[in-house]
């Protein structure tokens, strides 16, 4: 579900890539959105990138223009090495607004679930890292997926996608978010808060363990799920009763039993205590 709801039936044309300004190559379409598409392209100092153009017919639009141009600049505002780094903005040849960031390659994280249970705690620390990292700054990720994070060759894990990040506190003015990953208190619009993040990481959690959402089916399930049933319970794999464990709290219903950050998610990742902190407002 996107911030701006597009109906299906919607055939907006972005601005093409190779209506960028001279020096900027290759572009090849990585994916589709309400607000444009992504494509991987060369930027004029030769590093491959991925660039985010604003749909044409959305460039007029001074709301979502500012929108847009809102998305970079919290991208740029943050420096870790778990969240892609802005390379750049500007406008097509067509006058429509862009930017750069890096090209993040690897898979999904729920890519051949259930995994085993080490894979899953890796992928848990490295999501964690960028929330504590964002939490820390008094923003919300918002849109916490398997389909925005992706695993490195390597094993390391960067998270995407900051175009619903929202600042801690702020009202929610909509439900915006993915419903199989949203909170009980994102759809009852409570203020935004880091608790939220933390579920959407215990649904992705459930999700590589058992290689199924907690809720799945038509809309109205779905939100009933999240809101009042508890999901099934966590069979078969390869044991491992702490990380079981961690995922139940993650996912419960009230924000107060979830863990209180996501650096006490990493604590009990390493058996460790619960680190001394306030807990956020949820």
């Amino acid at each position: 579900m996107s911030a701006l709801p597009v109906p299906p039936d919607d055939r907006r044309e972005p601005a093409k890539l190779d209506r960028l300004p001279p020096g900027w190559r290759d572009p090849s379409q990585l994916g589709e959105g309400a607000f444009g598409r992504v494509y991987r392209a060369v930027d004029p100092s030769g590093r491959a990138v991925a660039v985010k153009v604003l749909a044409s017919d959305l460039a007029g639009d001074p709301d979502a223009a500012w929108r847009f141009a809102a998305e970079y600049r919290r991208l740029a505002r943050f420096d870790h090495p778990g969240l892609p780094r802005a390379r750049g903005e500007g406008r097509t040849e067509d006058g429509a607004p862009f930017y750069a960031m890096d090209l993040v390659e690897g898979s999904d994280p729920a890519d051949g679930a259930p995994l085993l249970p080490v894979c899953i705690r890796g992928v848990i620390a490295g999501v964690a890292e960028v929330l504590a990292h964002l939490h820390a700054r008094g923003f919300v990720h918002g849109d916490l997926k398997a389909e925005n994070v992706r695993v490195g060759p390597d094993q390391s894990v960067r998270v995407l996608d900051l175009g619903l990040m929202k600042a801690v506190g702020e009202r929610r003015a909509a439900i915006a978010g993915t419903p199989a990953y949203m909170a009980p208190e994102v759809l009852r619009q409570a203020p935004v808060a880091p608790a939220s993040d933390l579920y959407a990481l215990g649904v992705l959690a459930y999700l590589m363990r058992t290689g199924a959402l907690p809720f799945t089916g038509a809309a109205a399930a779905v939100v009933r799920g999240h809101l009042t049933e508890p999901p099934n319970p966590i069979r078969g794999g390869e044991p491992d009763a702490s990380l079981d464990a961690l995922i139940g709290d993650l996912l419960a219903k009230d924000p107060a039993a979830r863990p209180a950050s996501a650096r006490a998610v990493l604590a009990r990742l390493a058996g460790e205590p619960a680190p001394a902190e306030s807990r956020p407002l949820a």
